[in-house]
């Protein structure tokens, strides 16, 4: 008996150890006609699923290793969908208790990205990494330095992961609500907070350490913030409705921010250099 105890012990052992490189998945699911795929290629993958409320449908596909996704999803008819290929991607998705019909894509990929990118916009842009500014350079970097500070923590986010793993967060409450984030690249973050009915947002991000925000309230609002290069930072901050707001940045430490409220706003940013400094504010 005591061999056999023994047995059991190493092989238990042999179990724990192996465990510990293989992926782990969890689902928790209530109420009805609810869904969840998951597909894990690779180790140390981590998937976790929450579900209320019904025909609530979530899908997460793993490939690589160390990857965290996690979806909490309530209400009723919502979509949620999170993509990771490589190592070390970091993505969340929480759709509220009055979400209906809301869709929520999250694509991520780890590669080198592109640190500095020719930007195919017309003139003044050039290759990124030239000036752009005009007038006292000095005094607009302390006033973008100081409005980082004043900004760009609204979100309890830090600034520049060091080309770390990138992160992905969406929040989504109301109805018919769409969302994607598309990351490919090192240490990039993106955010969108959606809340009441038909907003659209978007976030592309390619390069390293480049920072996206997207808050929408109202309804029939449009959103989208693309990003190449490294270390540019964009907001976009919506409440009414039906307004269009679009961020694009290549190049190399540049700040964007754009404020709507009312009705039928439009404003388009882009920005291709180094240290450029845009901000739009519009109302009625």
């Amino acid at each position: 008996m005591r061999k056999v105890v023994l047995s059991i012990s190493v092989m238990l052992l042999s179990m724990a150890g192996f465990a510990q490189l293989n992926n782990k998945s969890t689902i928790l699911q209530s109420g009805y006609d609810n869904g969840v795929t998951v597909l894990q290629d690779g180790f140390k993958n981590l998937s976790d699923v929450k579900q209320a409320g019904h025909g609530n449908d979530s899908d997460v596909n793993q490939d690589g290793s160390f990857n965290k996704a996690t979806i909490v999803q309530y209400g009723k008819m919502n979509n949620a969908t999170i993509n990771q290929n490589g190592n070390g991607q970091i993505a969340s998705i929480n759709q509220e208790c009055d979400s209906d019909d809301n869709t929520v894509v999250i694509s991520q990929t780890a590669s080198d990205g592109n640190d500095c990118l020719t930007c195919y916009v017309p003139d003044p842009c050039k290759t990124c990494g030239d000036d752009n500014e005009h007038g006292d350079k000095k005094d607009k970097d302390r006033d973008r330095r100081d409005d980082k500070k004043g900004h760009g923590d609204s979100h309890g986010n830090s600034h520049g992961y060091g080309s770390g793993p990138n992160v992905a967060t969406v929040d989504q409450g109301g109805k018919h609500n769409d969302a994607e984030i598309d990351q490919d690249g090192k240490g990039n973050e993106a955010n969108i907070d959606q809340e009441d009915t038909h907003n659209w947002a978007k976030i592309v991000q390619s390069g390293k350490d480049n920072k996206a925000d997207i808050d929408q309230e109202g309804s029939f609002n449009k959103a989208l913030i693309d990003q190449s290069g490294k270390d540019n930072t964009a907001f976009i901050d919506q409440d009414g409705y039906f307004n269009n707001s679009m961020i694009t940045q290549g190049g190399e430490d540049n700040y964007a921010r754009t404020n709507q409220s009312g009705l039928n706003q439009w404003s388009k940013i882009t920005q291709c250099g180094k240290d450029l400094t845009a901000s739009v504010t519009q109302r009625n």
